[in-house]
């Protein structure tokens, strides 16, 4: 894995080449990462539901990923406590937390800090390819800070969210 001096791990340049597909996806089988529904307040922590073989590496690791610059704003280690285990959930936060086994890869882990789209990507540590993308979310100013469902007008994402909600109301 790359080291805090070799500069941005690998995904900066995965993310920086081309774009990501909406929804989810994976690109090795096995591997899934889902998000929350809706979009995520900014400064608000971001949690990722992960899956992957039994047998994946616990250097395994997530990139949180602005889409339109490539820029890898945080990248964590699933963690030791994720060997063995086919799910997990991975918290990106803006300092790490203590009690968790999660190893930051490079620099001080960051959360968006104004209004764009983003993406998670999981990646092998073995080869470092990319094993799964997250679907899109957008990062939102939220006037209560009280969770992460916001929503923005006129935003695709929360048209697709609120027309879900409506047929399953009725």
């Amino acid at each position: 894995p790359p080291s805090a001096s070799a500069g941005a791990p690998p995904a900066a340049a995965a993310a920086a080449g081309g774009g990501v597909p909406p929804g989810s996806a994976s690109d090795l089988p096995g591997y899934s990462l889902k998000l929350r529904k809706g979009n995520a307040c900014i400064g608000d922590a971001i949690p990722v539901k992960w899956g992957a073989p039994v047998s994946h590496s616990a250097k395994d690791y997530l990139s949180l990923i602005e889409v339109r610059s490539g820029e890898v704003l945080n990248s964590a280690e699933l963690g030791p406590m994720s060997e063995g285990q086919a799910t997990g959930v991975l918290t990106f936060a803006s300092k790490a937390d203590p009690s968790s086994s999660t190893v930051q890869k490079t620099g001080t882990p960051r959360l968006p800090t104004s209004v764009g789209t983003f993406v998670v990507k999981m990646f092998r540590e073995e080869d470092h390819k990319v094993a799964s993308v997250s679907r899109e979310f957008v990062t939102v100013t939220c006037g209560d800070k009280g969770g992460g469902d916001a929503k923005v007008a006129g935003g695709k994402e929360g048209e697709k969210e609120e027309k879900k909600e409506e047929k399953a109301g009725q």
